[in-house]
């Protein structure tokens, strides 16, 4: 088979991609966008702290055809192209499974997270097609100081909703999408999209809601490409949400009907930090490690059983509500009332009466205090948050 080797930009890489030479020209259209000498090409500074960057050239080759229509294949090759950046940039940059729209007069970035299949290239076709600019239906890259780097991919255009991962290429040009403004693009709002379907979908449902940020963080982290590998990641995610507004839930039946909400959104005005931050501790070991689970019988925890946290990556706790979110692994797990005073009790190895004299410290006695004690621990060491001191 003859080859072509056309050379892209993607994530601020060079990638030279090897194409079967009678689909050069369709697939060069495809990316037009991504181009070296495109005019939505931007560069970004990484992360404070991140490692060097590798900057060589990825190469990466589009398989011939097969059995299978061209399109199945030009899809293989955005997505090998995607996972290739991913894995290249890791740790220099937030990674989020979102399209991106910049709002043309300021450069504001509004996020759309949401799964693959869910919607998201819908939203950011309708809205990038009626003034906004194309940043991303894919991936959303940033930076230091909230800067955005586009990655105007091919849209994928998912052909049967039955088959989610079956999707066509196209030029965004081609199908009306606009330029992202000249000059820097910050990061605005995060935005949930929640597609409502079936008799709920009654009526007159668009709106956007503000989420407790953990419950929004528990969301997006999902959605999102290489977290753990940050230091202080859930740290970092929080901060670039309540500085973009806070994250939001927009629901909606149609996506036209949408426009206004996108509008607030964007409008939003940064939110100050609230919570505590928990650092993790790796050491030499993976951060992806699941978490690993401790069922015990409730008997032992009654006998004096000593727990203490188990290795988690990073976590955030809001005092004044009890709420907490911890990542175990690449996991966020959400706590809240009387899990997050023990978890929070547990950065040294603790025993059910000394976690029980802690909670009545904190909230006053009560005479299930050292039974609701107990069976937090038990359900806390099934779930992996907490682990035995053998």
């Amino acid at each position: 088979m003859q080859t072509v080797t056309l050379r892209l930009r993607v994530f601020g890489l060079d990638v030279d991609v090897d194409v079967p030479a009678e689909r050069a020209e369709s697939i060069r259209s495809q990316w037009a966008w991504c181009l070296p000498d495109s005019p939505a090409q931007r560069d970004i500074a990484p992360l404070p702290g991140a490692p060097e960057l590798n900057d060589a050239p990825l190469t990466v080759t589009r398989g011939a055809d097969g059995e299978s229509d061209d399109h199945i294949a030009d899809y293989n090759l955005t997505t090998s192209i995607t996972r290739e950046a991913i894995g290249r940039r890791a740790a220099q940059f937030v990674m989020l499974h979102a399209g991106g729209v910049a709002e043309p007069e300021t450069g504001r970035v509004a996020g759309l997270v949401a799964a693959s299949g869910t919607g998201k290239t819908t939203a950011t076709r309708h809205f990038c097609s009626r003034g906004y600019g194309y940043v991303s239906d894919e991936s959303l890259i940033i930076g230091e100081a909230r800067a955005v780097m586009p990655y105007p991919k091919p849209l994928s255009v998912v052909i049967d909703p039955s088959k989610p991962y079956e999707k066509t290429q196209h030029d965004p040009g081609e199908v009306g999408l606009a330029f992202p403004p000249a000059g820097p693009l910050t990061l605005g709002p995060l935005v949930v999209l929640v597609r409502e379907r079936g008799e709920e979908a009654s009526g007159d449902i668009a709106r956007l809601e503000h989420i407790h940020l953990f419950d929004g963080l528990a969301q997006v982290l999902p959605q999102s490409s290489a977290m753990p590998e940050i230091p202080g990641s859930l740290d970092v995610l929080a901060r670039l949400a309540q500085g973009g507004g806070g994250v939001h839930e927009m629901h909606y039946r149609e996506i036209a009907e949408t426009e206004h909400l996108l509008r607030r959104a964007l409008a939003l005005e940064p939110l100050e930090p609230f919570w505590r931050h928990v650092p993790g501790a790796w050491g030499d070991t993976s951060p992806y490690l699941p978490p690993e689970q401790f069922p015990v019988d409730p008997d032992r925890v009654a006998e004096g059983l000593e727990v203490e946290r188990a290795r988690f990556v990073d976590a955030l706790v809001d005092d004044e509500v009890m709420e907490a979110i911890v990542l175990l692994g690449a996991t966020p797990v959400r706590m809240s009332g009387l899990a997050t005073l023990v978890w929070d009790a547990s950065a040294e190895p603790r025993d059910l009466e000394q976690l029980t004299a802690q909670c009545v410290a904190e909230l006053g006695d009560h005479p299930d205090t050292t039974a609701l004690v107990q069976e937090a621990l038990v359900q806390m060491l099934a779930d992996g948050v907490l682990r035995p001191v053998e």
